[in-house]
């Protein structure tokens, strides 16, 4: 078999030789330096002998004082992809893109290096590459557009799966702010509050939102980690409704380089009530998988399990218990289009009998870019929800049913400031009139990331 495969590489080889010697047009010794080793690396590849065929051309790359040799830094950056040496890859493009012979080949080298940037988490790296890549690429293509807007606005996050090699990636720390402006049809801390025996009706308000945001990425036992902390502060204007001004503060760590990972997390709630008390706090446990089908196809499986208290001056914690859900959803990208559908099963076991519940929900999310707008960068987001929840333990035989619709629109201001604006409805049906109630909600939002 050995002898057969040696047998192949030499006929390949001496093709090669025949292809280059054949043509009309002379060709440099560059070229026929190009075709040798692409011949010797396509054999390997052939094999799925990715380590070897990345042998061969390194090892020539670093012998050639050669010039226009883009291309083959390109290949070699395809092979490292392969084999996940994002790091490797990463340099490969750079040198791709430095070394490229045409302008083509020039754009195709910055998109690799974006893309393999991204996926070791340097999504700022990225984008400083997109934004070099789109100011070259007029009149060819907008795929640097396209990309830098769904980056900037935070809807395609940095890829998930590091390389179990990431010991090279340092630490990296981000932090970003926002303020928010709104109204608000009938103020709730929570949709659920209701279940408290908080009314809810009768306290419309426009309100302000600053919120601050701070996460930071490294190493941990030698896999990845990702954390951040979101605080955010929420004042609604109309004195009525000035005892449901709240401060919400959660914390996320979270730890996996591959399919699989698992974190930590917990919140809490403080209203408004001369002076702030505790509302509402949580904690608990997250797992997930995630499963790439292909490029554009995701499954993504999570558990979180979480312990929650809604504690009260009567000291009585109708509300404390367990919360276990299970969230499956699938991911559909396509250009600048992005649709994930989802299903959540949620069941949570309380103290109170009448708040023993179970329930499932479906939510919908979908992103595009307006064609009537595409020129101004403008996205269009829709998102839509049904929930249904049994309170099966209740007394009064509680059932609710939750329906929910949104859409927007956000534009990226170079590469730091982002703005959105936003309206969503929903409503609760009820087999109880007193937990029967609507919400219309309209936010506008500036965001900065440091």
């Amino acid at each position: 078999m050995k002898r057969f495969k040696y047998l192949v590489m030499i006929a390949m080889i001496q093709q090669a030789f025949l292809n280059v010697w054949g043509e009309e047009l002379p060709r440099t010794r560059l070229d026929v330096n190009h075709e040798v080793v692409r011949t010797f690396a396509s054999v390997y590849l052939q094999q799925k002998d990715y380590i070897r065929a990345e042998e061969v051309i390194a090892r020539y790359l670093f012998l050639s004082n050669e010039k226009g040799e883009g291309d083959l830094w390109q290949e070699l950056g395809t092979i490292q992809m392969i084999e996940e040496k994002l790091p490797e890859a990463c340099h490969s493009f750079q040198m791709a893109a430095q070394d490229a012979t045409g302008r083509a080949s020039r754009l195709e080298a910055l998109y690799s290096q974006a893309q393999c940037l991204n996926r070791m988490g340097r999504t700022e790296d990225a984008k400083k590459v997109l934004f070099q890549m789109e100011k070259e690429e007029v009149g060819v293509t907008n795929a640097a557009t396209r990309v830098l807007e769904l980056l900037k606005s935070g809807f395609i996050q940095r890829y998930e799966g590091f390389p179990p090699y990431g010991s090279r990636l340092r630490g990296q720390l981000r932090i970003s702010a926002a303020i928010g402006a709104g109204y608000d049809s009938n103020v709730l801390l929570l949709a659920d509050s209701v279940a408290g025996g908080i009314p809810a009706s009768g306290k419309a308000s426009s309100f302000y939102t600053p919120a601050l945001q701070m996460g930071h990425t490294g190493r941990i036992f030698g896999d990845i980690y990702d954390s951040r902390v979101l605080s955010v502060y929420t004042w609604y204007t109309n004195p009525e409704a000035s005892g449901f001004n709240n401060s919400y503060t959660r914390a996320d760590f979270q730890v996996g380089s591959g399919p699989v990972r698992w974190g930590v997390f917990g919140d809490a709630y403080f209203l408004n009530r001369n002076p702030f008390q505790l509302y509402s706090f949580s904690g608990g446990l997250g797992w997930s998988l995630k499963i790439d089908h292909s490029r554009n196809k995701i499954t993504t499986l999570e558990v979180p399990i979480q312990y929650q208290s809604f504690p009260t001056d009567s000291g009585s914690n109708d509300r404390t218990g367990g919360d276990v859900k299970i969230k499956l959803a699938r991911r559909w990208s396509s250009g600048a289009s992005l649709t994930i559908l989802q299903m959540v099963f949620d069941g949570q076991w309380t103290l109170g009998s009448n708040y023993r519940l179970g329930g499932v929900s479906l939510p919908a999310f979908y992103l595009t870019e307006l064609p009537v707008f595409g020129w101004l960068g403008i996205q269009n987001t829709f998102s839509a929800e049904m929930a249904g929840q049994y309170f099966f333990q209740s007394d009064s035989g509680r059932k609710d049913m939750m329906l929910r619709a949104g859409t927007g629109l956000s534009r990226s201001i170079g590469q730091t400031w982002n703005f959105s604006m936003e309206i969503s409805a929903l409503k609760n049906l009820s087999v109880l009139d007193s937990a029967r109630y609507s919400k219309t909600l309209i936010t506008a939002q500036l965001n900065h990331q440091f």
